[in-house]
C-alpha cells in the first residue's frame, strides 16, 4: 500500500482565544513526537486552528512502521554465566524476562566490562493498526491553562469535544476520544455554513473548507485581518491608520477569536480625549472586553475612532456597530471615573495602603514585599557600583513600584499594573527616571542599556521566585498558578538584554536576607534549587535566541551540566558562544577528547583522591602529564579568568591531548596497588576540573558527528584537488 496524507480534525466549542496559537505548535510537536514513537515516517507535518477545530494534516505518513532492531543490555558476563559457561539464574532471567533465547544474545564491551546484549527485531505493523491508538495518545498529552469534564469518560479538555474527523488516505480512522467517534463528516462557521459536510481527504479538506466560512491557517488568517484593519483605518481619515499597541496586544488574539473575519468602523465620544484621559486607558478600555481597535492620525495622535472584527458576515452591521459603541462610551466614561478619584491623592501614601494586599498568605502583604524590593535594590545597585543619585531614584521607584495596586484603576484593568504607576508619578511631578522605572518594572525594553527600571524589574522577580520557590511551590508540567517560570525568563532577558553580569549566588543570598525565617527550606538548597530553576530557563531561551542553530550537545556542556559552574547568565553566554567558533576544529576536538577520557576514568566510584603525591609519580609519562599540569595551568586559569574562552579551549587541547593519549598509552590508572591508584586519579581530576568546572563539560560533546564531518570535509578537500 501507499502511503497515504492523514488528516485529523478535533472539533469543539469556542476555546478561548488564547489557548489556540499554543495548542496549535503543542498538537505539530505531540503528532511529530507520537509518529516517531511509533516509527511512522512522514513528509511533513502541518497543524491549523480556529476557535472550533486543531487540525493536523500529516503528509505521505508511511503505510508501515520502520523495521528496528532493538539493543538491550543485560547483566554483567561475570553474573551471567557461571564457571562453566552455563547461564545463570540471572542469565535466565533476564532471556526469560525479554522472551528471547541464548542465540540471541552477544557481548558488549563497556567502560565497566563485558554485559550481555540482546538484539531483538521488532515488527513492522500496518499504520492503520497504529493510528487508532495514537491519536487519543496525543489529545491527552494537550496541555491548556485550564480544562473541564463535560462526560462519563473523564476526558479533560479546554472545551467539550463535538466531532472528530480522522482519514487516513479515503478510509476512516475508528477512534473515541471524549465520548465523541471519530468519522468522516465536519462542521463549518456556526453561521455561514452551519449544515455538516463529508470529507473525503486530507486534500479535499483543505481545498474546500474555506466554502464552508472557515479560514483554517493561522497565520493566514491573521495577515488578512491586519491588511483588512489597515486598509479600513485608512479610508476613516487621511493618512490615519491603527494604533501600534492595539496590533501588538490583541491582534493575535482578535484573529483567534473568529473564523470568518470582517472588519467595520466605529466612533467613541470625542471628550474623554479631550479630559485627558491617559492614551494608556483608553486602549486597555477598548480591548479588555471588546478587543477592539483604536486608529491614530498621522502624528500618532487617538482619534475618536475604533475598529472592530465580527466573526462572518452580520446581516444587521448598523446594529451591531450601535451596541459596541454603547458599550465602549460605557467603559470610558467608568475608566474616566476612576483617573479622577485616584488623582484626589499623589502615589506615594498610597504605599501604606499595601499592608492590605496579601502577595501570598504565607509570604505576608505587598508592603512587606515593598520593603524587600527597596533593600534588594539599593544592595544591587551598590555592587554594580552606581552613583548616588542613581541609586536614590532605583530605591525610590521600588518604594512606589506597587503602590498603584491600591488604585480604582488597576483594579479594572490589571494589565495596567506598574503602567499606571508611572502614569501617577509623573504626573506628581516625581523624576522622570522613577516613573519610568515604575512604568518598566513588569515588562522592561530589551534594549541594552541597563536602567533603574530593569534593575527594579530583576529583583521583584527574583524576591518572588525565592519566595515561592522557599515555600516548595515549585511549578510542574504546564501548570504554573503563581507564574514563576514567567518570572525565571524575566531575570534572564533583563540580564541578557544588558549584557550586565551578575553573580545568581551573591544575589539569591541578598534576596535571602530579607525574608527573616518565613521559608521552610534551608538557604543552601534553596540558593541551589533557584540556580538550577533559572537553568532550566536558560535552556528554554538559548532554543529561542538561537531557533534550533546551536547544537544541543554544546547547550548540555556549557550550560546544563552539574560539573560546571552556573553562576552568571552573561558569562554562560559568553562560553558558549566560544564553543560555537570553535565547534568542529581540531582544538575543539582535542580538548573534548581530554575532558572525556579524563572522565570516563573518574565517573562510577566514590573513592577519594586528595592531592597528588609528586613523590608516588613511578612512570615517565605521568611525570610528564604532572610537568605540564606544572607549567601551563597557571597560563589556562588566567585565561580563564579573563574570559577568553576561545583561547583558554584551544590552550588546553594544545597542553594535554598528546601527553595525556602517551599516558592512556602506557599507563594503568587502575592500579591494584591503591595509593598509586588514588594518586593517578588526582592527576586525572586535576586536569579534568581545571577545564570542566569554569568553562564547560565537554564529556556531552558527541565526537562522532564532529569527527565524521571532519573526514567528510578532507574527502571533498582532497577530490576537488585532484
Amino acid at each position: 500500500m501507499p502511503d497515504q496524507d492523514l488528516l485529523f480534525e478535533l472539533g469543539t466549542e469556542e476555546m478561548p482565544a488564547g489557548y489556540v496559537t499554543d495548542a496549535i505548535a503543542q498538537l505539530r510537536h505531540l503528532m511529530t513526537q507520537g509518529c516517531a514513537s511509533h516509527r511512522l515516517a512522514f513528509k511533513r507535518i502541518r497543524t491549523f486552528g480556529t476557535p472550533r477545530r486543531l487540525v493536523a494534516v500529516v503528509e505521505r505518513l508511511a503505510a508501515h512502521q520502520t523495521p528496528m532492531v532493538r539493543e538491550i543490555q543485560g547483566p554483567a558476563k561475570r553474573a551471567a554465566y557461571d564457571a562453566h559457561g552455563a547461564l545463570t539464574a540471572a542469565g535466565q532471567g533476564f532471556l526469560k524476562g525479554h522472551h528471547a533465547t541464548e542465540r540471541m544474545l552477544t557481548l558488549k564491551t563497556t567502560p565497566k566490562g563485558e554485559y550481555l546484549l540482546l538484539r531483538k527485531e521488532e515488527p513492522a505493523l500496518p499504520t492503520r493498526r497504529m493510528l487508532p491508538a495514537l491519536l487519543p495518545e496525543v489529545v491527552a498529552k494537550l496541555g491548556f491553562p485550564k480544562t473541564m469534564r463535560w462526560e462519563a469518560s473523564g476526558v479533560r479538555f479546554a472545551r467539550p469535544i463535538r466531532w472528530i474527523v480522522a482519514l487516513y488516505g479515503s478510509a476512516p480512522v475508528r477512534c473515541m476520544i471524549g465520548g465523541v467517534r471519530s468519522g468522516a463528516v465536519s462542521h463549518g462557521h456556526r453561521l455561514l455554513s452551519p449544515r455538516p459536510w463529508r470529507v473525503t481527504s486530507a486534500r479535499a479538506y483543505l481545498q474546500t473548507i474555506a466554502r464552508h466560512g472557515v479560514l483554517l491557517d493561522h497565520d493566514l488568517r491573521r495577515t488578512r485581518v491586519e491588511s483588512s484593519l489597515r486598509q479600513a483605518a485608512g479610508k476613516l481619515q487621511r493618512h490615519s491608520t491603527v494604533a501600534p499597541e492595539s496590533l501588538r496586544t490583541i491582534l493575535a488574539e482578535v484573529a483567534n477569536l473568529v473564523e470568518y473575519p470582517t472588519v467595520f468602523a466605529g466612533r467613541f465620544d470625542a471628550q474623554y480625549l479631550a479630559a485627558g484621559l491617559p492614551r494608556e486607558v483608553i486602549l486597555a478600555s477598548m480591548s479588555k472586553h471588546q478587543r477592539v481597535f483604536a486608529v491614530v492620525d498621522r502624528s500618532g495622535a487617538l482619534l475618536p475612532r475604533f475598529l472592530a472584527i465580527a466573526n462572518g458576515r452580520p446581516k444587521r452591521l448598523s446594529r451591531v456597530r450601535a451596541t459596541y459603541e454603547h458599550i465602549l462610551n460605557a467603559r470610558l466614561a467608568d475608566s474616566l471615573l476612576f483617573y479622577q478619584q485616584d488623582r484626589r491623592t499623589p502615589l506615594a501614601p498610597k504605599v501604606d495602603a499595601l499592608r492590605g494586599v496579601v502577595f501570598h498568605q504565607a509570604l505576608g502583604t505587598m508592603y512587606d514585599k515593598t520593603n524587600r524590593l527597596e533593600r534588594l535594590v539599593e544592595e544591587i545597585s551598590r555592587q554594580w557600583k552606581w552613583s548616588q543619585v542613581q541609586r536614590e531614584h532605583a530605591m525610590m521607584a521600588a518604594r512606589r513600584a506597587k503602590a498603584d495596586l491600591t488604585t480604582a484603576m488597576v483594579r479594572e484593568f490589571p494589565s495596567l499594573q506598574g503602567i499606571m504607576g508611572g502614569l501617577y508619578a509623573a504626573a506628581d511631578h516625581e523624576p522622570a527616571e522613577v516613573a519610568a522605572a515604575i512604568a518598566q518594572h513588569y515588562d522592561p525594553p530589551h534594549d541594552g542599556q541597563m536602567t533603574a527600571g530593569k534593575l527594579l524589574s530583576l529583583c521583584d522577580k527574583l524576591d518572588t521566585l525565592v519566595g515561592y520557590l522557599g515555600l516548595g511551590l515549585t511549578p510542574s508540567g504546564t501548570s504554573d498558578p503563581y507564574g514563576l517560570k514567567r518570572c525565571g525568563f524575566g531575570i534572564l532577558n533583563v540580564l541578557m538584554a544588558t549584557g550586565q553580569h551578575l553573580s545568581l549566588s551573591a544575589a539569591i543570598d541578598t534576596a535571602l536576607r530579607f525574608w527573616e525565617g518565613k521559608l521552610s527550606i534551608e538557604p543552601v538548597r534553596l540558593r541551589a534549587h533557584v540556580k538550577g530553576f533559572l537553568r532550566e530557563r536558560l535552556e528554554h531561551s538559548i532554543a529561542i535566541r538561537w531557533q534550533g542553530r546551536m547544537p544541543y550537545d554544546l547547550v548540555r556542556a556549557a550550560v546544563l551540566s552539574d560539573r560546571t559552574e552556573f553562576d552568571d547568565v552573561v558569562d554562560t553566554l559568553d562560553r558558549l558562544r566560544a564553543l560555537q567558533q570553535l565547534d568542529g576544529t581540531p582544538a575543539f576536538i582535542e580538548a573534548a577528547k581530554v575532558v572525556e577520557r579524563t572522565w570516563n576514568i573518574l565517573r562510577g566510584t566514590d573513592e577519594p583522591v586528595g592531592a597528588v603525591n609528586e613523590a608516588q609519580l613511578q612512570h615517565e609519562r605521568e611525570r610528564e602529564l604532572w610537568q605540564a599540569y606544572q607549567a601551563h595551568h597557571g597560563e589556562i586559569e588566567r585565561l580563564i579568568g579573563a574570559g577568553s574562552y576561545r583561547e583558554a579551549t584551544q590552550r588546553y587541547g594544545q597542553v594535554f591531548f598528546r601527553p595525556l593519549h602517551a599516558f592512556f598509552d602506557e599507563v594503568m590508572v587502575n592500579a591494584p596497588e591503591a595509593e598509586l591508584r588514588r594518586n593517578r586519579r588526582a592527576l586525572m581530576k586535576l586536569i579534568h576540573d581545571l577545564y570542566t568546572h569554569k568553562i564547560a563539560d565537554l564529556s556531552h560533546i558527541v565526537l562522532e558527528t564532529r569527527e565524521a564531518s571532519k573526514a567528510t570535509t578532507a574527502r571533498a578537500t582532497k577530490e576537488r584537488s585532484t
